[in-house]
């Protein structure tokens, strides 16, 4: 195999859109303004008379903040204090349960095993290829859907009582005290209709209208950009696999006399799995070099589990050298440039 990316099909790009993803969450934080009654909220947080164990504060001071910042100075203060889970009711706070499943989403789609990779023509600007599309649809509506049915319903139920415990919880146990003001909040409907997911699907060009010269210019610049992107995401796709796969060298190599044997969490064979199982929908640049070393690592995965690995020595020592193999020919496959910052995880 080639030690260097020489060849590099921009015209992958063509059977590919571009996506963007937002996340949508109503803030929990605003601006302090009455200066006065900080200062009140300052000496209830920092009473000698509670001594016992405080807990995170509503209020962020900026560092250096002296209490006379007068309006110039920006201190926020959280509006709503989330519900704890206990023994008697262990459910999530609704709105971080809320927030969660919007995130998870997010990442299960762009994430660092999602079917999305980030472009490089721009941030938070994702490719996916077009026989995708539909199901990122129908995936993206299924999750509003069951934000809507599912999640929303708690938060609505709980915002009364989140501004409630806000009010009424002592200073010291995260409550704003005397910083508690009717006015920052919105309705629990207002509130709930800020969350939600917002996509894009769009494609690059050069406008048809520039001047001659001009879209001459510009067209070179995209073809440029594209080509870039092009072995970046290449590139990056190879790095990834080479993660993993490191991790699972490191972890499965023999002892050394005298010393145990590295321990390894579950993950480590399930992170392989999962990134073979989603490797054709995200090999974009159709790296068949990189192909034949996903599909040694599916081959060697089949009916291994971790618990086999830890238990028999042969085994693992047998899958080390495996791993150690293909770990030799991806590192004979990447070439690092100086100064590139890209990953699969961007957000």
């Amino acid at each position: 195999m080639s030690s260097t990316i020489n060849t590099i099909d921009v015209g992958q790009f063509q059977n590919c859109v571009f996506f963007s993803l937002t996340v949508r969450k109503p803030g929990v934080r605003c601006k302090v303004k009455d200066f006065a009654a900080l200062e009140t909220y300052l000496e209830q947080l920092h009473a000698e008379n509670g001594n016992d164990e405080t807990s995170e504060p509503a209020v962020e001071l900026p560092k250096g903040f002296k209490g006379n910042g007068g309006g110039a100075v920006k201190v926020t203060k959280r509006i709503l204090l989330p519900r704890k889970p206990t023994k008697e009711d262990p459910r999530p706070d609704p709105y971080e349960a809320a927030c969660t499943f919007l995130n998870e989403t997010k990442e299960k789609l762009t994430g660092r095993f999602g079917r999305a990779l980030p472009s490089k023509i721009k941030e938070g600007l994702f490719v996916v290829r077009k026989e995708l599309v539909q199901e990122f649809e129908d995936e993206l509506r299924a999750s509003l859907e069951k934000l809507s049915a599912e999640y929303l319903p708690a938060v609505k139920g709980d915002y009364v009582f989140s501004k409630e415990r806000a009010r009424g919880t002592p200073v010291k146990q995260g409550g704003l005290g005397p910083l508690y003001r009717e006015a920052d909040y919105p309705t629990a409907d207002d509130f709930c209709g800020c969350f939600g997911l917002e996509w894009q699907w769009l494609a690059l060009g050069v406008p048809e209208d520039l001047p001659a010269a001009l879209r001459a210019e510009a067209a070179e610049k995209l073809e440029r950009q594209f080509t870039e992107a092009a072995e970046e995401v290449k590139l990056a796709l190879r790095e990834a696999f080479a993660d993993l796969i490191d991790h699972a060298t490191e972890k499965l190599k023999p002892a050394a006399p005298g010393e145990k044997q590295a321990v390894f969490r579950d993950s480590m064979i399930g992170n392989i799995a999962q990134f073979c199982q989603v490797f054709e929908s995200r090999n974009l640049m159709n790296d068949t070099d990189l192909a034949s070393l996903v599909g040694q690592a599916k081959q060697l995965l089949t009916g291994l589990n971790p618990d086999r690995l830890r238990k028999y020595a042969n085994v693992r020592q047998e899958t080390q050298e495996k791993f150690e193999a293909i770990k030799a020919q991806l590192d004979a496959m990447i070439t690092v440039k100086k100064g590139r910052k890209f990953n699969l995880s961007e957000d």
